[in-house]
């Protein structure tokens, strides 16, 4: 004799109804579906000494950047790269670039690094124009997680400082 099975496993749920969506939201969503493919992920590799005062070859700093530029530039956080022997640089459909460290600005933690991207149609986040930011603002920031499984974040926040002048 077969065993009944409770109703409550047998009944076809209803399909949960689409969450309804700010209009922030949905801004967000459309900038994060244009631009995530522009976010990449950087690793490195950087020199240290054996006991036998060798050179040896050793995992580093890992990060993400923003491609802003169709010919390979991209920018990324100076101590991400900071002392790098290589510079690798994984854009959104899984390929790896050996990327090239061209210009660090020390005093902002900035890096630019270059890869060599070919033929390939490279998505560029395009700098904003910050001269009429004003302090509660909301900014988007994006990341590449830099462990497997690779993903991606995009977060919405207020601005919270400008630049200091001094007069």
């Amino acid at each position: 004799e077969e065993a009944a099975v409770p109703e409550i496993f047998t009944e076809t749920p209803a399909a949960a109804p689409a969450p309804s969506l700010t209009h922030d939201e949905q801004e967000n969503i459309l900038i994060y579906e244009r631009l995530n493919r522009a976010v990449v992920n950087i690793s490195t590799e950087v020199m240290t000494w054996n006991w036998f005062f060798e050179s040896v070859p050793q995992e580093g700093g890992s990060g993400s950047g923003a491609i802003i530029d169709k010919e390979g530039y991209i920018l990324t956080n100076k101590h991400v790269v900071e002392k790098a022997y290589k510079v690798y640089v994984t854009i959104a459909d899984g390929t790896t670039f050996e990327g090239k460290v061209v210009g660090v600005d020390y005093e902002n933690d900035l890096a630019v690094v270059k890869i060599e991207p070919g033929d390939r149609d490279l998505t560029v986040i395009e700098f904003g124009d910050s001269s009429a930011l004003r302090v509660g603002q909301k900014v988007l920031s994006a990341m590449k997680e830099p462990l497997p499984p690779v993903s991606s974040r995009v977060w919405d926040a207020p601005w919270s400082l400008l630049p200091r002048t001094s007069t």
